[in-house]
């Protein structure tokens, strides 16, 4: 969004703000308690530097053709790359 449009900066903030309040707390829509919660994201914190390394060996690659890109990449990060 350019300086310009700021008007739909805004509604996009909040639509978002709105959308994150109906959601909740973390948790209390999926039945999860606090402390299970707590344990839960402990454990996912730990694979964090695992998930780094993967993403630093994928833009280390040294792909030639755009269907290398396509195996190594899902389409996600593809799209996420092209914007």
């Amino acid at each position: 969004m350019s300086g310009a449009e700021a008007n739909v900066f805004v509604e996009t903030v909040n639509g978002f703000v709105k959308k994150v309040k109906t959601l909740g707390p973390l948790g209390d829509g999926e039945g999860i308690k606090r402390n299970e919660l707590k344990s839960r994201l402990a454990e996912m914190s730990k694979l964090v530097p695992y998930f780094k390394l993967v993403n630093q060996e994928k833009l280390a690659s040294h792909l030639k053709a755009p269907e290398e890109y396509d195996a190594l990449f899902t389409k996600d990060e593809n799209r996420q790359a092209l914007s």
